[in-house]
């Protein structure tokens, strides 16, 4: 069998808690069960909702993790019955609000223990944007009062690389929330164990070069450098304006509606693809 390819993208969520260890990780289990336990759904448009299905769960190597589909299609909301025509005449039936007609799917995949979400690249599914906004919008109904939640799609990282390796930054703009223990360069760490120290769930900077043509010190300033690296995979670079490299051309970059796109491969006929996804996932975020 040739080799086969499936492309993903990854949502990033993060639980603002006291919870530690195995304790986190059963949360966030807890999280996607009571999501898909019963019908939820989020209304994106006047005929159209998405809705996630309760999953397969699976272990592997003692990491515990959950497969399964989402589906997109066309909900009657606001309506108890619908006029429907068969041979010619018109009939009422009960809408079942419970159900989405017809519904487009797509797959997904989640890992309580490294708290990422997968979704499958599919040329009809549920988008990024579709799928974000259904997290947003029920997760949080689960959370403990004093808690938080973030969920992020994971940006595009080369506009960082780009920033890095410009010959100037002269304006930037950046959101971030801090990490729950994912490995970061050095520059990156000691930032987001700042945000940890001070309590600082969320952070939004706004920078902007004085009358230098040097530009931002980027790489020696904490809250520049260590958020812009804190970003590559728990904020969005927002905007930021720099000189391209041997040149004096300016640009403005920016990932806000970049998703990262990952891949993994099928490489055997016995391979399952959900074992196969949870095995990349694992090698992405623990190395």
């Amino acid at each position: 069998m040739a080799i086969k390819k499936f492309k993903f993208y990854i949502f990033n969520i993060k639980l603002q808690s006291e919870k530690e260890g195995e304790e986190r990780t059963a949360a966030y289990e807890k999280l996607l069960k009571d999501i898909t336990s019963k019908p939820h759904f989020t209304r994106l448009n006047k005929s159209e909702a998405i809705t996630m299905y309760k999953p397969f769960e699976r272990e592997e190597k003692g990491v515990k993790y959950f497969y399964g589909n989402l589906g997109k299609g066309i909900s009657f909301f606001d309506k108890d019955e619908i006029r429907v025509v068969n041979n010619d005449k018109v009939s009422k039936e009960l809408v079942n609000k419970d159900n989405i007609l017809e519904p487009i799917m797509g797959e997904y995949i989640f890992i309580p223990s490294i708290h990422r979400l997968a979704l499958l690249k599919t040329p009809n599914s549920p988008s990024v944007v579709d799928v974000e906004r259904f997290l947003r919008e029920h997760l949080v109904k689960y959370i403990d009062s004093h808690e938080k939640i973030e969920i992020d799609f994971e940006k595009e990282p080369s506009i960082i690389d780009e920033i890095f390796n410009a010959d100037a930054v002269y304006k930037l703009s950046y959101e971030i929330t801090y990490t729950n223990s994912d490995a970061l360069p050095a520059q990156g760490e000691l930032f987001d164990d700042y945000l940890h120290e001070n309590n600082i769930g969320k952070l939004s900077v706004i920078a902007e070069s004085d009358h230098s043509q040097e530009g931002l010190k980027i790489k020696e300033v904490n809250f520049l450098g260590g958020g812009i690296e804190v970003a590559r995979n728990n904020g969005v670079i927002k905007s930021a304006k720099i000189r391209v490299p041997n040149s004096k051309k300016i640009k403005t970059v920016s990932n806000t509606e970049k998703p990262l796109l990952q891949e993994a491969e099928l490489l055997n006929e016995n391979e399952i693809k959900p074992q196969r996804w949870f095995n990349k996932m694992l090698l992405l975020y623990r190395g």
